[in-house]
């Protein structure tokens, strides 16, 4: 199905709807530079006020004061590293992944990039939407929706008082529920926001990645094809249909609609080793099979790819944050090879000639604090569009982790243990991803303590950035409530391993049911 509405919709969506909707300015340059000045400081102030109130806009201004005397502007500072073949590649992430779920129809919307005619010739980001695929979207998501309702119940009448593991399933299936549809609410409502977030980071100057690869578009579109070949793998292994000693096609589309039965509330329960004989079967029970196989395959596209636009979410805040803490590691060195044992600056020849070089450090501290603005202002956006998702995502991993993390180890099958390696793969790089952060910008703690001690950097910013740093205030958060660190991955750990060890327990005083 997915294939076939993925053709149709690049067919009939082809740039034909694309050109009228969203069409290019055929003015200057120069005017669609100050739109996007004007959005760029119309939003910063917006967000401060929205989110932190007024003290915390004082503090950012106090924080940024001065930064326009002697020092490169954003803009300038963009156009330079553009200049030197360095390419601002952070919002390769989300671009390339909402152009494959838009045509996958799990995204009623795409980032498309559009060139300005003239001189600079720099894209800029618009929301692409086309009617009849925001129609087949929102059928596709309806479908995958009734899937993960159809497995709650399953749950809910597995339930056993005796057993507390039917408890952690039930709450599992509640926890995707949640969570899927929090993250569909979040594409059909919050396109604005991540369009905000791809603009912000061409327009703002943010250090580029020291592995350009990573962010390059064929290795993230390989990573979203991979994923999407898994969740399809997935669908055929494990919906249930395909059973060692039933691998035909007349059993496959029998079992399909004992199961359409019980989806559609006209049977109270389907085994996996049951199915009508084909006497039994009317109309009606084909057209709900058929409607039963698209919600499967819905469900499985929606459950493997979601993560992965979670995961390139984080990646989209790690990969500038990894480049930011990059220049400052740098920067101490450079300052630990001109200071000497004794805490003053060496004298030698070589060193001289390079504080000569270096005599315009203030300069680059100001450069350091508008990056480091830019990084705090990217985590605010990052948060405004996925933040909500952190939340039920977790949950949903703790429990999923505990129920069906001893499959990995017992299963003979090595392409449903390999499929489960993948979706573990996949929910731990988000959360280590989100924690690294956290941990990489401690490194500015070691270079404060340089600029304090060697420098005449303000006591009053050095205050302001210390309690950043202790706050997190750049870090992958769930939407204020908390910041995914590694204390937070160790707290999951340990509760993981309690659910684990009861499973284990319960699963032995029941012979291994």
């Amino acid at each position: 199905m997915h294939i076939f509405l993925f053709w149709m919709t690049m067919m009939i969506g082809k740039d034909k709807s694309a050109d009228s909707e969203f069409p290019i300015p055929h003015n200057s340059v120069a005017n669609h530079e100050v739109r996007e000045n004007q959005y760029s400081s119309q939003y910063t102030a917006s967000t401060s006020n929205r989110k932190h109130g007024p003290a915390h806009l004082v503090l950012n201004n106090f924080l940024m004061k001065g930064t326009n005397d002697n020092s490169i502007s954003v803009q300038d500072s963009h156009r330079s590293s553009c200049e030197d073949g360095e390419k601002n590649t952070h919002s390769n992430f989300l671009y390339v992944y909402f152009f494959f779920s838009y045509y996958l129809c799990l995204t009623p919307f795409r980032l498309k990039k559009t060139i300005s005619p003239g001189k600079s010739d720099r894209p800029y980001f618009e929301i692409h939407e086309f009617l009849p695929q925001k129609i087949i979207c929102g059928f596709a998501n309806l479908l995958a929706m009734v899937r993960y309702s159809v497995e709650l119940r399953r749950y809910i009448q597995d339930v056993r008082r005796d057993n507390p593991v039917s408890f952690f399933k039930l709450f599992e299936g509640c926890s995707g529920l949640v969570f899927k549809t929090i993250i569909l609410r979040c594409f059909w409502t919050k396109q604005k926001r991540f369009l905000r977030v791809v603009r912000f980071l061409d327009n703002e100057y943010i250090v580029p990645y020291n592995n350009l690869k990573m962010e390059s578009i064929p290795t993230i579109a390989c990573l979203c094809t991979f994923y999407l070949i898994i969740g399809f793998v997935r669908m055929i292994t494990g919906s249930g249909f395909l059973l060692p000693s039933s691998l035909t096609l007349s059993w496959w589309g029998r079992r399909l609609v004992a199961e359409a039965r019980y989806s559609f509330f006209l049977s109270n329960e389907s085994h996996l080793d049951q199915a009508p004989s084909s006497d039994e079967i009317s109309t009606l029970d084909g057209f709900l099979a058929v409607i039963t196989g698209f919600t499967f395959q819905c469900r499985f596209i929606a459950g493997y790819f979601v993560d992965v636009g979670i995961l390139l979410c984080v990646l989209t805040l790690w990969a500038p944050v990894s480049g930011f803490t990059g220049n400052i590691k740098k920067q101490i060195s450079r300052k630990e090879e001109e200071i000497g044992d004794d805490g003053e600056y060496n004298n030698s020849e070589s060193t001289v000639k390079r504080l000569h070089v270096h005599q315009n450090d203030d300069e680059d501290d100001e450069i350091v604090l508008k990056q480091y603005k830019a990084l705090k202002q990217l985590t605010q956006l990052i948060s405004e569009a996925n933040g909500a998702n952190i939340l039920p995502f977790i949950s949903e991993a703790v429990f999923g982790y505990a129920i069906y993390f001893e499959e990995v180890l017992i299963t003979k099958d090595f392409s449903h243990r390999l499929i489960f390696l993948c979706f573990y793969f996949c929910a731990v790089s988000i959360l280590v991803f989100s924690a690294d952060v956290c941990r990489k910008m401690q490194c500015m703690k070691s270079w404060l303590w340089y600029q304090d001690r060697f420098s005449n950097f303000p006591s009053q910013k050095l205050l302001i950035v210390l309690h950043d740093l202790s706050t997190n205030a750049v870090g992958i958060t769930a939407s204020g409530i908390f910041t995914v660190d590694f204390y937070l991955v160790g707290s999951m750990i340990s509760v993981l391993i309690t659910l684990f060890i009861i499973r284990l327990q319960y699963q032995s005083l029941d012979g291994g049911g």
